[in-house]
C-alpha cells in the first residue's frame, strides 16, 4: 500500500459526482440541488444526475441541465 501524499497548491482534484434518482417509497428528498451541482461544476467538478431525481423536490431535469450537470 503506498502511503498518502499531500497535493502540492497547484494540484487539482476532479470528481465525477452522480445524484441518483431515490428508490424509497413516499422519500422526495435529493441529495443535490440545482444550486449544489451549480457549486461542483464551477470547481471542475462533473456532475451527472439521473433522470427525475429532483423531481420529488421541485426540481426539473432542466434546472439541472441549465447549471451543467
Amino acid at each position: 500500500m503506498e502511503p498518502v501524499r499531500s497535493l502540492s497548491q497547484h494540484e487539482v482534484i476532479v470528481m465525477i459526482v452522480g445524484v441518483p434518482k431515490e428508490v424509497k417509497d413516499r422519500e422526495s428528498r435529493v441529495s443535490t440541488t440545482p444550486a449544489g451541482v451549480h457549486e461542483y461544476v464551477a470547481h471542475g467538478h462533473t456532475v451527472l444526475v439521473e433522470t427525475g431525481a429532483g423531481v420529488g423536490s421541485g426540481f426539473a431535469d432542466s434546472d439541472y441541465a441549465e447549471v451543467g450537470a
